[in-house]
């Protein structure tokens, strides 16, 4: 059993200090704004890289992902950290995240959005992309809580830390 330890809690939901378990929820330190408690409830990927459509719960404290080669974990974890900064990971502009399948729909697009629980209030968070007038660029759209906004205030309303294997330099 995990003790609680007030001197580590996060201060909005009083869940366990991540020195010991904390069910369903991750609380940071963040500097300067002191303990944030923030989880992803909910992710929906619609010709986001190799997914057409997905639909995703996150229920568990912990979610694993697991699967061969070329399966689209990496490409999960990319959509997470669009959410979070508005930037694709591995590509250079957002035209090479859209499934190539989107081209089938009557107007092709790439959908990513969120559900997120930041100190005990829930938010959503959405970036969509559509072709421009040219056919050959993306306009990217974003929406949080389904008001349109700039990409940069997405920036901060989910925190993530993406490390990926290039960023371990063997000497």
């Amino acid at each position: 059993n995990a003790k609680k330890s007030n001197s580590k809690n996060c201060l909005s939901c009083s869940c366990f200090s991540l020195r010991s378990f904390a069910p369903s929820r991750l609380c940071v330190k963040i500097y300067g704004a002191g303990w944030v408690c923030m989880y992803l409830a909910h992710l929906s990927l619609a010709h986001f890289r190799n997914y057409r459509a997905l639909e995703l719960d996150f229920d568990g404290p912990l979610t694993l992902l697991q699967g061969a080669n070329a399966q689209g974990k990496t490409n999960l974890l990319e959509a997470i950290y669009f959410l979070a900064t508005s930037k694709p990971v591995h590509a250079l502009s957002e035209r090479e995240v859209v499934d190539w399948q989107a081209s089938l729909e009557p107007i092709p697009y790439s959908r990513v959005a969120a559900h997120v629980i930041a100190d005990g209030r829930g938010l959503d968070l959405e970036i969509l992309l559509t072709p421009r007038e040219d056919g050959a660029n993306f306009k990217k759209q974003v929406r949080i809580n389904g008001v349109n906004r700039r990409a940069m205030d997405l920036v901060g309303q989910l925190r993530a830390v993406l490390f990926l294997p290039e960023d371990i330099r063997l000497v």
